[in-house]
């Protein structure tokens, strides 16, 4: 192959995380595009990617559990089909995740019934609104759907998408908060039905209904976690991008999206080899970006075309970051009473005081903490870890943004020792004999997650789950530059399964609405069957 050709694909992907995968998958596969994913990581995958420490200690960086994945489910389907079956999914405990206040312990069991169930049992005053709520959930998802489906459409089509999202709008964007308090009166009830608000990112007094919707109806049915660990999805999907002759590149820092007036032509990107940048350019008709909106608008395109997107980008809110505490334990943690089940741990009923008070932790004091457990819901790890997650801003951490990583100064080491004792004296006074069980910790900052996936800010979410987010023009899979779309959850839903469907979508808009959607829908549904039949003969 000469240099010249080995330099133009039909399509570049910007970035390796679960959308720019997707899209690479089916493009791929279903239209046999050549397609070239360019990584600035050492490794594939975005939040699906993992690393080790001591040999045989191993975590996820964003992937904790998956919803909606039971045989038959949609997302089950896609994901059967991009990943050639290749990925297996393991069946969470049930609970599935435990909600853990100062007085009440609610575990949140599998099917909308028995959570129903759990709730009047423990509410039975307010029986008639958590039926209604349920329902409510329902109708903001269908709502989502008519909204995302408006996304898609041209700009000569927006009285059609605003005719699509008008029906119900109004308490699909309403404040969670808000809806929460129309409806219920107990303050644990609220409380506990918000829990997982940390899935998304934001409180109910600042996050759209909808986005909670999403959440509460995605987990419904319980979780999974891919056999393996998170980075079998880049492994599974790496071979079916090249045998279309495609090619995926890690370290490579794209820097510049190359255009002919307003149409792209391809990128501009900067190659790490050890310590030296090279330079390099790829052409192709079609860019996707999968890195968010905020970094291609403010990195990627010139300014003039930038500028009116970005404008309005930049009134939201900016994105929440976190702290992440890896641990490697010297037991299974079932000794005390782990079996695999996440826990949210609560210092307070009230979810917006606990968000406000989340940079408390730099002072020792800790509101809310997520653990999770990577070792008990992979049968394949070799030794038992866990992770302990906790929101907090970058700004108290800006000081050392422009030290070499795994090279800071000894005063961000002590910070960050401070932190990490703080996160586990407070598990320790919920859960004795836990502190025991440590062999090795590590703790990552929101400038870990900026160094690793180049998020401006360590932001984990992107576009905050705001109302105003639903409001704006700018957030959508086409740009100003002609045949440059994004993907990822900037552009619909959140997570990892939310991502998914980005990637699904964007490659259906590039190729054609809306018979593409259904082509694939279709495709991944018929890939998904044989192999259920498949392993039934088995």
């Amino acid at each position: 192959m000469s240099s010249e050709q080995e330099n133009n694909y039909d399509v570049i992907i910007i970035g390796s995380g679960i959308s720019g995968l997707t899209c690479a998958s089916l493009l791929a596969s279903l239209y046999h595009k050549r397609v070239l994913v360019l990584e600035q990581h050492g490794k594939l995958g975005g939040f699906t990617h993992t690393f080790k420490r001591r040999v045989k200690y191993e975590w996820d960086v964003g992937l904790h559990y998956v919803g909606s994945l039971q045989q038959g489910e949609p997302i089950r389907a896609v994901f059967d089909f991009i990943t050639r079956g290749h990925v297996h999914w393991q069946k969470m405990p049930d609970p599935y995740d435990v909600f853990v206040y100062p007085d009440l312990t609610f575990p949140l069991h599998e099917g909308e019934e028995n959570v129903k169930r759990d709730l009047i049992h423990l509410f039975p005053n307010e029986a008639r609104s958590i039926r209604r709520y349920f329902h409510d959930l329902h109708r903001a998802v269908g709502w989502s759907s008519r909204y995302i489906m408006g996304l898609l459409l041209p700009s000569w089509m927006k009285g059609f998408s605003a005719l699509l999202s008008k029906p119900g709008s109004m308490r699909a964007t309403a404040l969670t908060a808000d809806y929460l308090n129309r409806y219920f009166h107990d303050d644990r009830l609220k409380a506990i039905l918000a829990s997982q608000w940390g899935d998304y990112g934001l409180p109910p007094g600042q996050s759209a209904f909808v986005v909670h919707a999403m959440i509460a109806l995605h987990y419904i049915n319980g979780a999974f976690y891919p056999l393996g660990g998170a980075r079998k999805i880049a492994e599974s999907i790496v071979p079916v991008v090249e045998e279309a002759g495609g090619a995926l590149l890690v370290r490579h820092r794209v820097t510049e999206i190359l255009m002919d007036g307003k149409t792209v032509t391809g990128i501009r990107c900067v190659k790490k080899q050890g310590g030296d940048l090279r330079e390099k350019e790829f052409n192709a008709k079609i860019v996707i970006s999968a890195i968010g909106a905020l970094s291609t608008y403010r990195n990627l395109i010139p300014p003039a075309i930038a500028a009116p997107r970005l404008k309005e980008l930049e009134k939201l809110p900016a994105g929440i970051s976190s702290v992440s505490l890896y641990i490697g334990l010297k037991d299974d943690p079932a000794t005390i009473g782990w079996n695999g089940e996440n826990y949210w741990l609560f210092d307070d009923f009230d979810h917006d005081k606990l968000f406000a008070g989340r940079n408390e932790l730099l002072q020792g004091k800790v509101s809310i903490l997520y653990l999770s457990f990577p070792s008990k819901k992979n049968p394949e790890a070799t030794a038992h870890t866990m992770e302990i997650l906790a929101f907090i801003d970058y700004q108290p951490f800006n000081a050392w943004a422009g030290q070499q990583v795994k090279n800071r100064d000894e005063d961000y080491q002590q910070l960050k020792e401070k932190i990490a004792r703080t996160m586990i004296a407070y598990v320790e006074s919920r859960f004795t004999g836990f502190e025991a069980l440590i062999d090795f910790y590590e703790l990552g900052t929101p400038l870990t997650v900026e160094h690793y996936t180049a998020h401006p800010d360590g932001i984990i979410y992107g576009i905050p789950a705001t109302p105003g987010r639903f409001h704006t023009g700018s957030i959508g899979f086409r740009t100003p530059v002609k045949n440059l779309y994004l993907t990822g959850s900037d552009t619909s839903g959140h997570g990892i399964a939310g991502a998914m469907m980005s990637g699904v979508l964007t490659t259906a808009m590039i190729n054609g609405l809306p018979g593409q959607l259904i082509k694939i829908f279709s495709q991944a549904q018929k890939y998904h069957s044989r192999l259920k039949e498949k392993h039934a003969d088995h």
